[in-house]
């Protein structure tokens, strides 16, 4: 007998409700997916594109652009609205910041520094700029692209990204009715490849060595300062706040190496002259696999800083990851297609919940999921994980509004962070008091080490996001707030005093000299 259990068959009455359910479903959907945000389909009439590489200034002409027009800036990471809301600031320009775990509200502003998942699809603009639009094809993301682009209410929207999006965008545009204006912006530095590999004892100051896992960045960054070599680290789980810190040593020459992931290719200001490539493949999510070109162009592209380098240099660590890396570098692009995923927002969740009379969420997801027609240009985004969590959602608080399950349902849990999440939506979904069960701030002790200073961090970030949306349940926003502050200074001293020089006994490592 077969030790796996086999899927209970549907009846013949669950299988007619089910297809009644799409059929009912389908015909509140618009024949094409663009038409789910009706209000920017109104209002767009223009796209502008700015295409180049990375170092290129092509994000620097679109916010010159939104600074005077007045609008919003949708960026790919925390760190970048941070940035730009600074920016602004800095300059005299009142900017409101709107980001998942943070709102700093500035009366009578006329712009918004946001991250793309904050964009509004009902509240017009004269201008909005989405940055990274390649990213609008990442299986995870993506969706939050899509709905910028296509569902964000202004006359005109700028995009900034990488020449090899811009056939989707043609695409798009016509399929959006709106018109397509590309520019074209170019390298302030010429990019090349090492003659030669560049190994781990030769790196010369100033390098950004990059590798694609935490645990190997903190093997080389310890490797570099066992050898006397002052290091910065920055990787995925790092909070932004920290990221920034790290940089700013970097910058500053207090540590004379970044060790790095592929983090670093996306916004950070990290002016190096060398990129090198500890290893040519990466896991991404599903196997691990070779660079693709444009990812080497990307994260290369960090290294020739205009104004401060001549040129900007890329290399392999070792022979193999070297003969790749300049493989790939060389490689024409794979251009960027679709169909892209979307997910549908709040209002047709309602609405499918009206004509099925279900408010099951996981049901009403499936039966979403099944009623959109894909096309050449949008397809569902409700993939199997966003189902599965949905249904974990429905089995642990179903008796909550259907409307903060939807948001539960987004909330940004991690591996580090599920453990939380889970216990604290069952704790928000139990109780029979007749008031409603709450979640306090996280109680957070003294940080000893980066690893548990990180953990706490990605916690309280997890606090947050949830406080900002359902303030009912989880009411310690101002105490997680403060707690932040608090963690994040003494991670950041730990990171600080870990990235210094390890005094050793005898004489220093000839082979570790610069070759600056």
């Amino acid at each position: 007998m077969s030790k796996h259990k086999r899927r209970p068959r549907r009846s013949p009455e669950n299988l007619e409700k089910r297809e009644r359910e799409i059929v009912a479903v389908r015909r509140i959907l618009p024949p094409l997916a663009k038409d789910l945000w009706p209000e920017a389909r109104r209002v767009q009439r223009r796209w502008t594109a700015w295409l180049g590489p990375t170092n290129s200034g092509k994000t620097h002409e679109a916010l010159a652009h939104l600074e005077a027009r007045g609008g919003r800036y949708l960026a790919p990471l925390r760190l970048l609205a941070q940035e730009i809301h600074e920016r602004f600031e800095a300059r005299g320009i009142p900017t409101t910041l709107h980001t998942g775990e943070e709102r700093i509200l500035r009366e009578e502003s006329r712009h918004l520094s946001a991250t793309v998942e904050m964009g509004s699809t009902t509240e017009e603009a004269p201008c909005v700029v989405i940055d990274e639009v390649q990213m609008m094809a990442d299986r995870e993301r993506g969706p939050a692209w899509v709905r910028g682009l296509l569902g964000s209410p202004s006359e005109e929207i700028m995009v900034c990204g990488t020449p090899h999006v811009e056939g989707a965008l043609r695409r798009l545009a016509d399929y959006a009715g709106v018109e397509l204006d590309v520019r074209y912006t170019r390298r302030k530095t010429p990019l090349s490849v090492s003659s030669a590999p560049i190994p781990l004892d030769r790196v010369p100051d100033g390098s950004i060595v990059v590798a694609f896992t935490r645990l190997d960045v903190l093997s080389l960054a310890r490797i570099l300062r066992d050898r006397g070599r002052p290091v910065a680290t920055i990787y995925g789980a790092m909070p932004p706040e920290l990221r920034r810190s790290e940089s700013r040593r970097f910058r500053a020459g207090e540590a004379l190496v970044m060790v790095a992931t592929d983090a670093v290719g996306m916004g950070l200001n990290v002016p190096a002259e060398y990129v090198i490539f500890s290893t040519a493949a990466k896991f991404d999510g599903r196997m691990d696999r070779i660079l693709e070109p444009e990812e080497v162009r990307q994260i290369g592209g960090r290294a020739g800083r205009f104004g401060l380098h001549e040129q900007g240099i890329i290399a392999g660590m070792d022979r193999r990851t070297h003969q790749i890396v300049a493989r790939q570098f060389s490689h024409p692009s794979i251009p960027v297609n679709g169909p892209f995923p979307f997910v549908p927002d709040y209002p047709i969740v309602l609405s499918a919940s009206e004509v099925t009379g279900s408010a099951n969420l996981e049901v009403l997801l499936s039966r979403l999921h099944a009623s959109i027609l894909s096309d050449a240009h949008l397809r569902s985004g409700i993939g199997p994980e966003i189902r599965q969590k949905a249904a974990r959602i429905e089995r642990l608080a179903p008796l909550l509004p259907l409307s903060e399950r939807w948001l539960l349902l987004f909330a940004p849990e991690n591996r580090t962070t599920e453990y939380e999440f889970w216990r604290w939506v069952g704790t928000v979904a139990g109780g029979n008091t007749g008031r409603d069960p709450v979640v306090l701030a996280p109680e957070i002790r003294s940080i000893q080490g980066r690893q548990e200073g990180e953990e706490a961090l990605a916690r309280i970030t997890l606090y947050r996001w949830l406080a900002l949306r359902l303030p009912h349940r989880f009411p310690e926003y101002d105490r997680a707030v403060g707690l932040y502050a608090r963690v994040l200074e003494e991670t950041r001293v730990i990171l600080e005093r870990e990235g210094r020089v390890r005094r050793r006994k005898g004489r220093a490592d000839p082979g570790t000299r610069s070759t600056d």
